[in-house]
């Protein structure tokens, strides 16, 4: 099982290693999907594309940067896929009820998704990026418990 990871895992980096050559080749300044358009007469902006929200919303100048993102979020999913598979087989509840495995995967699941993601936001130079997404959430889920203990 570990081998078959590593072997996904390392083919996932050589595919990132070849979008990163094509990214290098100004590949993104050739489609105009993800630049603005001009303005309209109401100052609002023509068909803003969703990369440029994007961008705007989390604070990003580059679409490269976007992409890199994106890539740490599909490796962090599909490592934490394998980690469930790994983890229940070695607890011992592949074949219990869904609700003991649901309550298992908000137990140990989720949390390693998000040290997951600082990890390989860390690899790809985004850690301050995704530092900021989780202390939001931390932030978010501690207001909730704080509600509800009063």
């Amino acid at each position: 099982m570990f081998w078959v990871f590593l072997t996904l895992l390392v083919n996932n980096l050589l595919a990132i290693v070849d979008l990163s050559k094509l990214l290098c080749n100004n590949f993104w300044r050739k489609i105009t999907f993800f630049e603005l358009k001009e303005q309209d007469r109401k100052g609002k902006v023509a068909g803003s594309k969703f990369m440029t929200r994007i961008k705007v919303k989390w604070g990003i100048d580059s679409n490269l940067q976007i992409a890199v993102i994106f890539v740490v979020f599909a490796l962090t999913g599909f490592s934490v896929v394998y980690f469930r598979e790994w983890l229940f087989t070695f607890i011992g509840i592949n074949h219990e009820p869904w609700y003991i495995k649901t309550f298992a995967w908000i137990i140990l699941v989720f949390p390693s998704y998000q040290i997951l993601l600082l990890f390989y936001g860390t690899i790809f130079g985004q850690f301050r990026f995704f530092w900021s997404k989780e202390k939001k959430m931390l932030l978010s889920i501690a207001r909730l418990f704080k509600k509800s203990s009063r």
